[in-house]
């Protein structure tokens, strides 16, 4: 074996992509398997409401982000930070992502997909049964843990967390190539975790109506202000 140059280093896998490069540009075959995954999905769905044999056409490996009335989420905030981390998680391992947040409504009714469709399908509720783990308020056993979660072979891995991990996940040893691949972190967007938002999130009607109430409500008082 030949010896390196003085300051040289092992050859290592970088990304193509410029520093302002749109999420939604570096995770467009992310995006393309999670619309393959959840049309598997729904095709399975179909299958069992007509009561015909399932045709198997491999595993679909999801990560659900679950927030359930009777389980400790956090604050707004707090639920936000867990959706992107575990988003970002679900990119990294491979895994299509869907959000289960019932609590304290359905996410649904103020947000919708935008980029992918995380709405969870009739049999892909978080139930017991599914390997379901929280990790609120559990940051130190979140980053003690990505070693094994880039490894669990069950089809359905439901998650709930409340802390914004952005950083130990691009610097578990597990996921380090995968983070490479999309240029993160040497090459990130400026504002990520805003990205990641509105690659998920577009605001409903409902919302969009009920925030320009509010804006036309107070539009008097800056004006006599």
């Amino acid at each position: 074996v030949q010896p390196q140059p003085a300051g040289s280093s092992p050859k290592q896998e970088f990304s193509s992509f410029p520093p302002r490069t749109p999420l939604a540009v570096r995770i467009s075959k992310y995006v393309a398997f999670h619309q393959l995954s959840a049309a598997k999905l729904r095709e399975r769905l179909s299958e069992q409401e007509q009561g015909s044999k399932h045709q198997d056409n491999g595993k679909v490996k999801m990560l659900v982000y679950s927030c359930q009335p009777f389980a400790q989420c956090g604050g707004h905030g707090d639920r936000l930070n867990g959706i992107i981390t575990a988003f970002l998680l679900a990119v990294l391992t491979g895994r299509a992502f869907f959000i289960d947040s019932e609590s304290p409504l359905p996410l649904q009714l103020l947000l919708q997909p935008r980029g992918i469709d995380w709405r969870v399908y009739g049999g892909l509720q978080a139930t017991a049964g599914l390997r379901h783990i929280s990790y609120h308020d559990k940051r130190w056993q979140f980053e003690a843990d990505l070693g094994k979660l880039t490894s669990f072979e069950e089809e359905v891995l439901v998650i709930n967390m409340n802390y914004r991990m952005i950083r130990s996940l691009f610097e578990a040893p597990a996921l380090s190539k995968a983070s490479r691949k999309l240029g993160l972190p040497g090459s990130a967007p400026p504002f990520l975790a805003a990205e990641i938002f509105d690659v998920l999130f577009a605001p409903t009607q409902l919302l969009r109506q009920e925030v320009h109430s509010l804006r036309t409500e107070r539009a008097p008082e800056h004006l006599d202000s």
